[in-house]
């Protein structure tokens, strides 16, 4: 994005959330995201902070543990979400309100590997023979949204049984990344935006989105006492265009695409 439209953004979006905050909005904002979200959130927060002065404390792990966190009673003032399931559950238990959730981003389920000289595979009935004697890094498929996209995906392809006692499974995506990074996997099922994190890893397939559920990621506001007021200029911010071109530009897809 240019700087003019970056200018442009700003007047639009941040100015109307700066007066519309109160006195006392300066204080720290804690928001708990998703890891995969780690360098695009990163840059939101930074850009926002810059502009408001208000301090950003992001927090970063599996969103199933952040969830879960929450529910125990974790001062977050934002929940960033990789998938619905997670959100609605919060929803559920009346830590989120509907009204305030708001899909910011999507992405992409890719095979990943450190090959330098990957070969691409684009039939995935090739996939079987390649993995099967192959360990497989992915985050936890039982939990974690990754891993969830995972498993979805490689039963769609009907692969998921021969593959179960191959796999290694990780706390987050981004556990999963490190592994395949340091060669301790050749493969690992990654998000298209963990690539723009990891030069050295390559995609080797991308599997088709009809395979699994929808990847969105979702941002709302946590019911909780305490919570800062400012935090829901935060998350408009998040969902205003120039929030949505960060996720943009580590590789996120736009939501719904």
């Amino acid at each position: 994005m240019t700087n003019t439209r970056r200018a442009m953004f700003s007047t639009l979006v941040i100015i109307p959330l700066l007066s519309a905050l109160p006195a006392g909005a300066g204080e720290a904002i804690t928001i708990f995201a998703a890891a995969s979200t780690r360098e695009a959130v990163s840059d939101a927060a930074a850009a926002f902070s810059k502009r408001t002065e208000i301090p950003i404390i992001p927090v970063f792990a599996a969103t199933s543990l952040l969830a879960r966190q929450i529910l125990d009673g974790a001062p977050a003032d934002i929940f960033v979400s990789a998938n619905r399931a997670w959100s609605e559950h919060l929803v559920a238990a009346d830590m989120i309100s509907a009204t305030n959730l708001r899909v910011i981003a999507g992405n992409r389920l890719v095979l990943a590997s450190g090959d330098p000289h990957p070969k691409p595979i684009t039939d995935p009935k090739h996939l079987p023979q390649l993995l099967v004697s192959e360990r497989l890094a992915m985050a936890d498929p039982n939990s974690v949204p990754a891993g969830i996209y995972a498993r979805e995906a490689l039963t769609g392809l009907g692969i998921w049984q021969a593959l179960a006692d191959r796999l290694a499974p990780t706390a987050d995506v981004r556990r999963a990344m490190t592994l395949a990074q340091r060669r301790e996997v050749p493969f690992a099922i990654l998000y298209g935006s963990d690539l723009f994190a990891a030069k050295d890893l390559h995609e080797m397939h991308s599997f088709a989105p009809n395979l699994h559920s929808p990847i969105v990621y979702l941002a709302g506001l946590v019911n909780r006492p305490g919570r800062k007021a400012s935090a829901s200029a935060l998350l408009d911010y998040l969902a205003s265009p120039e929030g949505k071109a960060h996720f943009i530009a580590q590789g996120f897809t736009a939501p719904g695409e």
